[in-house]
Parts: C-alpha cells; sequence; structure tokens
C-alpha cells in the first residue's frame, strides 16, 4: 500500500479545503509513493512517539497536530522540529497530520467529543465547532458532568448565568471561535486552553465557560481514527502508548 492512497481516502472523508486557512495538514515528511506496513496513530509527532515507530517498526505515523506548523527556512539539527523531520527521513518514515479538517469532518473529533459529553442534540455546525441545545443545567453540574466523561482531575470553569442550555464545543483550543460562537446566542462554551483574562472577560459577560483540557478532548479520538482507518485498509496498526505526557499533584 502507498502513501498516496491513505491521502486520497482522508481527502474523501475529511476534505482538505475544509481545513482552516492557517492549518497544515496532509503529507508533512515523506513521499506519496513510500510504502505504506504499519501504521502508528497519535496526537503530536513527538520524538517519543518518533523513537517508539522505530522501535515498533512503523513507517507511516498519523498524528492529528502537524508538527511542522510555522514555515522552517532551513532543514538541519540545529532546529527541533527539523530534527525530527530528518529522524523521520533517515528511517524511513513518512507523516501525514490530519488536524482542523479532521476536527470539522462529520463524526469527527468536536463530533465525538459532544457525543463524549452527552451533547448529542447538536442544532448547528460551525466546522471547528458545534452548537449543542441542552436541558437546563447549572454551571456547577455541567462542568462535573464533562469532568466525569473526560475523567479529568480536576476541572477550571466561571458560571454566572442560572443555567446552561445553548453549549458552544470546540475541542482543542477553541477561544477563537468564541465570538462567533457568542453572536450565534450560547450561553456557554467548552473547550480547552482557556486564558486567565478570557475566563473573566466571559464572566463579566455572563458567558459560562468551561476548560475540558486541549489534549483530554482530543486524545479520545484517536482510537476512533485508528479504526477508521483499519476499518478501509485492513493494515497493521497501532497507537502510541508514548502520550501520557501529564502528572497531576
Amino acid at each position: 500500500m502507498k502513501v498516496s492512497q491513505i491521502l486520497e481516502y482522508f481527502n474523501e472523508i475529511a476534505p482538505f479545503e475544509t481545513a482552516e486557512d492557517f492549518d497544515n495538514i496532509g503529507l508533512i515528511v515523506g513521499k506519496k509513493d513510500g510504502a505504506v506496513n504499519k501504521i502508528m496513530f497519535c496526537l503530536d509527532c513527538s520524538d517519543f512517539v518518533i523513537d517508539e515507530a522505530i522501535e515498533k517498526g512503523c513507517d507511516l505515523i498519523i498524528s492529528h497536530h502537524p508538527m511542522i506548523f510555522s514555515p522552517a527556512k532551513k532543514i538541519n539539527d540545529d532546529d527541533f522540529i527539523t530534527k525530527k523531520a530528518i529522524k523521520l527521513i533517515e528511517n524511513g518514515i513518512s507523516l501525514i497530520s490530519m488536524h482542523t479538517n479532521l476536527d470539522a469532518m462529520e463524526n469527527g473529533v468536536c463530533h465525538n467529543l459532544c457525543t463524549v459529553l452527552g451533547l448529542d442534540n447538536i442544532i448547528y455546525n460551525g466546522g471547528c465547532f458545534k452548537i449543542c441545545q441542552s436541558a437546563p443545567i447549572s454551571p456547577k453540574e455541567l462542568a462535573q458532568k464533562v469532568k466525569k466523561a473526560l475523567n479529568l482531575p480536576f476541572i477550571k470553569f466561571v458560571g454566572e448565568s442560572s443555567n446552561c442550555e445553548k453549549i458552544g464545543v470546540c475541542c482543542g483550543s477553541g477561544m477563537s471561535f468564541s465570538e462567533e460562537m457568542i453572536s450565534l446566542g450560547v450561553d456557554t462554551i467548552i473547550t480547552g486552553d482557556i486564558k486567565y483574562h478570557a475566563f473573566i472577560e466571559n464572566l463579566e459577560r455572563k458567558i459560562n465557560l468551561i476548560d475540558c483540557g486541549h489534549f483530554e478532548s482530543e486524545i479520545i479520538y484517536i482510537e476512533k481514527l485508528k479504526k477508521i482507518i483499519d476499518n478501509k485498509f485492513g493494515i497493521d496498526s497501532l497507537i502510541s502508548t508514548k502520550e501520557n505526557y501529564f502528572d497531576y499533584i
């Protein structure tokens, strides 16, 4: 099997044109005619993941986040990112990244987060974000529900309005979509990487915010992504075991 076949399939189910303009998706490292015999799936193509892929004989890594995001002016081992690209090439490993097009995909990363959180009544599809209608629930009760669903050790939220009913959900780091969600009438936003000032400003505006974690909101999709590719191609594959990056005390 060739790398190009997997790229073509991804373009069918999560069209590349649906990615955000700022994004960098597709074949990040490698050749389109490169052979694929074993795939490793991960959220981030970290050095730990690359070493594991080498150890386990994988010739393709499929990550959610693109390893190269900003333009690289030089490819050498002085730069941390391009040093990883060199390691991939030296070991015959290609890298495909599917990011915001996978977020926006039907039954993609964001839709999956809604499902896991029990917010199945999606009334608006904003691509990388969804708006869900819920029976009235207090901000604290909803935060507790999110904490339990994602198995979080703790959760941060602010809640001023009496109930959460129209809820914006965005996996990863979604506050760049907050104004659009608010303009569509949400009273609550669930996403990750919420900054301190955003918490305060939205508390003042009576918008409830729940930080569900960037990593935590997306890592739950990797198993589903593996199944999608397994069902299509039936190729040997595995999920990286090296992405338990965080300790909590």
